[in-house]
């Protein structure tokens, strides 16, 4: 759970100290992290201070951590109104909002993060996913890019499957064969690249020349290459 670090007018130091405490406190009491005790918590210290940021964090986060993603969201809306999110609460909200497929929202909150951590990985490929889902295939590949690069792991296979899959969608087939590829060194028994693989292959030697870039997909042999599962 996280809360913003520096206090504003609607709650002091002393004040955020105490909600910690208690919030600590309801959180561990046998049986540990049970969300009705948390919950009424969390409300009966809003109903006091409806401006308190540390309540109203707590109870958000602990929303999405039981997938109650609408109450959650309507939490981190809350939240935004009284004070600017941490880097990480927004990234937490777009999780939310990502499962509430609210595409061009979960868009707004990423690029927030991203004008601040260019590198952020979770806010590049939310951003990456929601462009995907919302077909700007151009800008999804973008960030998925910038994902990859970002990635400790040098990327995370479906990374490469979602880089492929929005380069094809672009008519970049060149640049679209080696992300599979690449995806495929990381995970060689992807059943799925090696498929995406054969149809970009496919697609490319059908083009004769720069005024055929774009082959249809009906004239292309085999399946058409899918996004990568949520």
């Amino acid at each position: 759970m996280s809360h913003p670090g520096i206090p504003y007018e609607g709650e002091s130091r002393l004040e955020q100290l105490r909600y910690a405490i208690i919030l600590a406190v309801s959180m561990l009491i046998p049986p540990i992290h049970s969300l009705e005790r948390m919950e009424g918590t969390c409300k009966r210290l809003i109903a006091k201070n409806p401006k308190a940021v540390t309540p109203r964090s707590f109870l958000a986060d602990t929303y999405r951590i039981y997938n109650k993603n609408e109450a959650a969201c309507f939490e981190y809306e809350e939240l935004c109104k009284l004070v600017p999110l941490s880097a990480k609460d927004r990234i937490r909200f777009a999780e939310v909002l990502f499962r509430l497929k609210n595409f061009d929202r979960v868009i707004e909150v990423s690029e927030e993060v991203v004008a601040e951590h260019l590198n952020e990985t979770n806010a590049n490929w939310y951003l990456a996913m929601s462009f995907m889902e919302t077909r700007r295939y151009a800008q999804a590949a973008k960030y998925f890019q910038r994902s990859i690069s970002s990635n400790n792991s040098k990327g995370r296979y479906k990374d490469y499957w979602g880089l492929g899959f929005c380069l094809a969608k672009a008519g970049q087939d060149k640049e679209a064969l080696e992300a599979y590829k690449s995806g495929l060194e990381l995970n060689p028994e992807c059943g799925e690249h090696k498929q995406n693989i054969t149809w970009v292959q496919s697609r490319l030697d059908q083009i004769s020349d720069e005024n055929h870039n774009l082959v249809s997909l009906q004239e292309t042999n085999g399946t058409p290459p899918n996004p990568p599962p949520i």
